[in-house]
């Protein structure tokens, strides 16, 4: 349910974030020891369960995933939502609801891991020949406006 419901997710990232900061600050040692350690219990279990996506500013352009039988609710989110899909698909997975399809072997950890790192050094190339495109497209900008 994080695709749909994302404006919930931001709110649940958000106070995770306060959280952080009243650690951070020492706001937290002021409060009573019961409500202190409620508060820590909190912010370990939002921890655990939002922080790979505390980062996310909105709903992803594209979503990556390595067993589409297991994650088929993932899978339906993207779809209604007009999200990209690329998935490791085996042999034994339906590959209609993915839009980019990797053959490959979804139950083997070195595979998913391989691929999974070959897409992240891609977006990394990608963004990075973006951010040099900027640079060079900014200075002609200069240029031309002189």
């Amino acid at each position: 349910g994080m695709l749909t419901n994302f404006t919930t997710i931001q709110k649940r990232i958000f106070y995770m974030k306060e959280l952080e900061r009243m650690e951070e600050t020492g706001e937290m040692q002021a409060r009573h020891k019961k409500e202190r350690l409620r508060l820590r219990r909190e912010l370990i279990k939002l921890k655990a369960n939002l922080g790979g996506v505390a980062g996310l500013g909105r709903v992803p352009d594209a979503i990556f995933v390595v067993d589409v039988n297991a994650e088929h609710t993932a899978v339906k989110e993207a779809q209604r939502l007009g999200i990209k899909v690329l998935a490791l698909v085996d042999s034994n997975c339906d590959p209609d609801p993915v839009d980019m399809v990797i053959p490959g072997n979804d139950d083997a950890i070195r595979s998913a891991e391989l691929i999974a790192m070959a897409l992240a050094n891609a977006v990394i190339e990608g963004r990075e020949g973006l951010s040099k495109k900027q640079a060079v497209d900014d200075v002609a900008d200069a240029a031309v406006e002189d």
